[in-house]
């Protein structure tokens, strides 16, 4: 896993806009350890970062998950962590 300026990079390569949201936002999913829900992450975002809305959440979620910064696992139970 990478860090939040490796993210930004890679991003900007890739032609996405990085917003001063959406760079605080990758700094705080980064900086989340431990094996957490995507609900549980938009909750714990949204009341530190309420200028950030759900639909930048989990866009933001799946593009770190694809360019390798995070890992999604998918429990017998279907929830994704």
């Amino acid at each position: 896993m990478g860090s939040s300026n490796e993210a930004y990079l890679k991003l900007k390569e890739r032609g996405f806009r990085l917003t001063k949201s959406r760079e605080q936002l990758i700094d705080f999913i980064l900086r989340t350890k431990g094996n957490w829900t995507i609900k549980s992450l938009s909750d714990e975002a949204m009341a530190s970062l309420p200028k950030v809305g759900i639909a930048t959440i989990y866009r933001t979620v799946n593009l770190l998950v694809e360019e390798g910064f995070l890992t999604r696992t998918i429990l017998e139970t279907g929830i994704a962590r």
